[in-house]
């Protein structure tokens, strides 16, 4: 065996040592020895005949295992719910929002919720997987809520970046219980440091990914977005993690309150977003890719009824010789009408508008025809109306 290759082995061995007789090397006095880079060179003639192995996905196409996650979002909006109700999926073996997991246990370190809080969610996620806590206890579900200091990491500048003796007992609960998913809630709380330096968290977030990669987990750690909306720590985390998840309220297309998740940065997948609605304390898909079916069977019940609202004020209105219109500047504005004549409905205006161009677009309704009725000053009449009342 030659001599760079004794260096190699020494090194994949752990044995720093062997490098001191190194041809190549000079050192100076009262100077530290360091290993080659090269030691570490991969050998490309040995994996010519081999594939590399798969990316191992703990919750498809979102979360990897042997890496550490970043999640954003505006205080209070819902992320440590979504990730609670995730890992709560993970750990019974279930799809999350209509994504496939690898199930495994799972560990939770809750900083900004406590025990009962907690307790409150898991009831509600319980009715989601229509689980129980002893399955939960069962499957390996291991929450710990906490108020106590838990800061992980330290630094001023990069000559002082520490790790805690909380860190270490961090990486001796993953080892101990070799979760599949780990959720650490949140970055202010583990890292006392500038969030603007991008070398002091790119340290924090590489001591995480070696927690994960050593131990083929995944963890996810919890952020806030600063009061411009920027993910926290200006661009520093966002340039540290392989994948970035954000969490924003949008609002639907029948006008309801809604929430959104994306990945603004994908290493290894592809830009991809889930729209989640409250519901009965959990969180719940509600686009048509992820929604499950008990969700769709809900909102297409509830669309078929603001249809019928609108088709029967229609009718009503055909009736009684008033003219509706689908135009926002018209007097006769249909939703508006709607909404204010034909009480009592749990409709929403955008609710109503959306039926009304839902039942447009399906030529359920016609706009701009000729209406069976004259107006007052004898004049024909146009607006929506039914195909079968349309003159």
């Amino acid at each position: 065996m030659e001599h760079g290759d004794n260096i190699i082995a020494a090194f994949q061995q752990g044995y720093a040592s062997a490098v001191l007789d190194h041809p190549d090397r000079t050192t100076a006095p009262g100077e530290t020895t360091a290993i080659p880079f090269d030691a570490e060179a991969m050998d490309l003639g040995a994996l010519a005949l081999k594939e590399p192995p798969p990316r191992v996905w703990v919750w498809d196409g979102w979360v990897i295992e042997g890496r550490a996650h970043y999640l954003t979002g505006p205080g209070g909006i819902g992320k440590s719910l979504l990730c609670q109700q995730m890992a709560t999926a993970v750990a019974l073996g279930a799809d999350a929002f209509g994504v496939s997991t690898l199930q495994g246990p799972v560990v939770g370190i809750w900083g900004e919720d406590d025990h009962d809080e907690i307790w409150r969610r898991q009831v509600a996620i319980n009715r989601r997987f229509s689980a129980s806590m002893t399955d939960l206890v069962e499957a390996g579900v291991c929450w710990i809520p906490t108020d106590r200091d838990i800061t992980m990491f330290t630094a001023g500048a990069e000559s002082d970046f520490a790790t805690t003796a909380l860190f270490d007992s961090f990486k001796e609960l993953i080892e101990r219980r070799r979760p599949r998913l780990a959720i650490v809630d949140g970055v202010t709380l583990i890292y006392e440091g500038p969030e603007g330096k991008r070398q002091l968290v790119t340290r924090v977030m590489r001591s995480l990914d070696a927690v994960a990669r050593q131990n083929k987990c995944a963890i996810v750690l919890i952020g806030h977005n600063n009061k411009l909306g920027d993910f926290s720590g200006s661009t520093a985390f966002e340039n540290a993690v392989r994948a970035r998840m954000a969490l924003e309220r949008i609002e639907t297309e029948d006008g309801g309150e809604a929430l959104r998740l994306s990945l603004p940065k994908a290493n290894y997948n592809g830009n991809q977003t889930i729209e989640l609605q409250f519901n009965n304390g959990a969180l719940a898909a509600i686009d048509d890719e992820h929604m499950d079916s008990g969700s769709r069977l809900d909102r297409d019940l509830r669309r078929g009824a603001a249809d019928q609202l609108v088709l029967d004020a229609v009718d009503r209105m055909t009736r009684l010789e008033r003219a509706l219109s689908a135009s926002r500047q018209a007097t006769t504005y249909a939703p508006k009408i709607i909404n204010a004549e034909m009480q009592p409905h749990d409709f929403t205006m955008k609710e109503i508008e959306a039926a009304l161009a839902r039942l447009l677009q399906k030529g359920r309704l016609l706009d701009k025809v000729e209406l069976p009725f004259r107006t007052s000053d004898r004049r024909k009449a146009y607006g929506i109306a039914r195909p079968g009342d349309a003159v």
